[in-house]
């Protein structure tokens, strides 16, 4: 049987075990009542694991042998036990929560339940998850919201917390958000902290393992980025068709959608049929002279309600913008800058009922225009959105300073 082919069973406590055995061994696992322990393992030696180790060992010649047990205790003094069949040469420890050397107690144990007296043995570990996830965590401040980031290579089962440390009312706060993940990546956005970006905030990033060996990370003082909705009292779109760096204006209004509505700071639950409708080939563009030059942070775009009647309408369904880029003017280069590109509107997961769909539909789709790092794009003045999918938008606003 090859070392690294192995069986391994975990076991909850240091006096819980589950044997099974096959048929051509029966007389090996038969009952018995005996209480002469057996001899004690000889180790042999042992390969580092990502937080862990595989022990390699020989066990006593007597019949009546069924394996090995390794016990660990971690350094928050929890003790976790690990088996591996006589038929096996290596038994898998884990649980060691930093590279190094650990102490690992084996036992030899027989099918009436005794053990051989303990042999201590140390042996190396390989980086475990935490010192994986703790170099990668990153939290930073953005509009309205937190970022949190890590990736966790071994995909092992973590949980990372983001805790946020500020005063409200003159009262001193504490909130603490906790995510469960074992997925290669993650990007999360923590929302509805009650700070403005004149609120300093002090935030730091924990993760714990399955073994409850655990690292942080303290990023200090910190603010929310602060912007603004953009007036659009002095918003125009480019003549229908008008080439502009080599991107086409829409072809105007069609059907029963007027272009100009996209920006009219109205969106189709507040007005029927308050929405642009296009027969044009996707990609097909929405370009804006926002009348001054600004920073731009964020987009919300608004989809079309009225569909069929029913209460859900068209959102998050139908021929509604389901994917685009956003370009600003570079006015140095006579050319379009992409700022944010293949930006999807996602279906929320969490709707369940018609009602769902209209609560999201109506607050609109927003976007951060740099999602992995907040903040503001060059100065500019024009806008083109450039639609990827669909054929329906209700309105287009702006963040920024």
């Amino acid at each position: 049987m090859g070392r690294r082919n192995l069986k391994q069973t975990l076991l909850l406590s240091a006096t819980s075990i589950v044997l099974l055995g096959g048929c051509a061994e029966g007389e090996r696992f038969k009952q018995e009542t005996d209480a002469i322990p057996p001899e004690k393992p000889i180790f042999l030696w042992s390969e580092p694991l990502n937080g862990g180790a595989r022990i390699y060992y020989s066990l006593p010649t007597d019949d009546d042998v069924l394996g090995i047990e390794a016990s660990y205790t971690t350094e928050a003094g929890k003790v976790y036990s690990f088996l591996a069949y006589y038929t096996q040469d290596a038994v898998d420890v884990y649980g060691f929560g930093t590279v190094g050397k650990h102490p690992v107690s084996l036992r030899t144990i027989d099918r009436a339940g005794n053990k051989s007296e303990t042999i201590v043995q140390t042996v190396d570990g390989d980086s475990s998850v935490i010192d994986y996830v703790k170099e990668t965590m990153a939290l930073r401040p953005s509009f309205e919201a937190f970022f949190v980031q890590w990736k966790n290579i071994l995909q092992k089962q973590t949980h990372v917390s983001a805790n946020f440390s500020y005063t409200e009312n003159g009262s001193a706060c504490e909130r603490s958000v906790v995510f469960t993940s074992r997925t290669p990546e993650e990007n999360q956005v923590i929302k509805g902290l009650p700070v403005t970006p004149e609120t300093p905030v002090k935030a730091s990033m924990q993760v714990e393992d399955v073994y409850g060996n655990s690292a942080s990370m303290d990023f200090g003082t910190i603010n929310l980025l602060s912007d603004r909705i953009l007036p659009k009292e002095n918003w125009k779109l480019l003549p229908a068709d008008t080439i502009m760096g080599g991107y086409r204006q829409a072809n105007g209004s069609q059907d029963d959608g007027q272009m100009y509505e996209v920006i009219d700071d109205k969106n189709d639950s507040e007005g029927l049929k308050n929405c642009y409708v296009t027969r044009a080939s996707v990609p097909w563009n929405i370009i804006i002279d926002l009348g001054a030059e600004y920073e731009l942070s964020r987009i919300v775009m608004h989809q079309r309600y009225t569909y069929d009647g029913s209460v859900r309408g068209a959102y998050y369904r139908a021929d509604n913008v389901r994917s685009f880029n956003l370009y600003i003017w570079n006015e140095k280069t006579a050319a379009w800058l992409p700022v944010l590109t293949g930006a999807k509107v996602e279906t929320p997961s969490i709707a369940r009922m018609d009602e769902d769909y209209v609560k999201w539909g109506n607050a609109g789709d927003m976007f951060y225009i740099y999602p992995n790092n907040p903040g503001y794009t060059p100065r500019t003045r024009y806008v083109c959105y450039m639609a990827l999918s669909g054929k329906y938008i209700s309105e287009i606003t702006l963040y920024g300073k």
